[in-house]
């Protein structure tokens, strides 16, 4: 999925980490995607590659493993590679509402942040797949939100 965020400069790309032939999203997918007002029937899944990354300001998985992987397979940089939950909770902890900073600075500083830090396996967002509606319901809020308060915290989004 590439989309352009409505009023931001932002490019959004979805890359899967199993390598396997372009598949639509799953019907559960589409389903809580248009509940969001995101189309999604078009939706192919990519596989990443070498060098996919490289040039990302900001690169988010859901799994220790999909971070891993954008940065030892698609060269993405360490610096700006972070699990969803990880991200969220530097942000709650370097708290400054609507930055007079650059995204790409505030991310550093992110970084920065946490430093030292292990990242615990507490921190990943379960894969819905296989799962009831519900599950794919309870995921898909937990990233809507997350992606609302990104674009609020590093842009100064209304």
């Amino acid at each position: 999925m590439r989309e352009r965020v409505v009023g931001l400069p932002v490019e959004v790309t979805s890359y899967g980490t199993h390598n396997v032939p372009p598949a639509p999203a799953l019907r559960n997918t589409v389903l809580v995607g248009a509940a969001l007002g995101v189309d999604l029937r078009a939706h192919r899944s990519r596989v990443l590659g070498p060098d996919l990354l490289s040039a990302a300001g900001l690169v988010i998985g859901f799994e220790a493993f999909h971070v891993a992987a954008a940065v030892i397979e698609a060269g993405a940089a360490r610096e700006r590679s972070f699990l969803l939950r990880e991200l969220a909770g530097l942000l709650d902890e370097a708290g400054e509402r609507r930055p007079s900073r650059t995204a790409s600075a505030r991310v550093e500083a992110l970084h920065r942040l946490r430093a030292g830090r292990a990242v615990h396996s507490s921190l990943a967002l379960p894969d819905p797949a296989g799962s009831h509606l519900r599950v794919f319901e309870a995921v898909a809020a937990e990233i809507d939100g997350f992606t609302r308060r990104l674009a609020i915290d590093l842009f100064g989004a209304s």
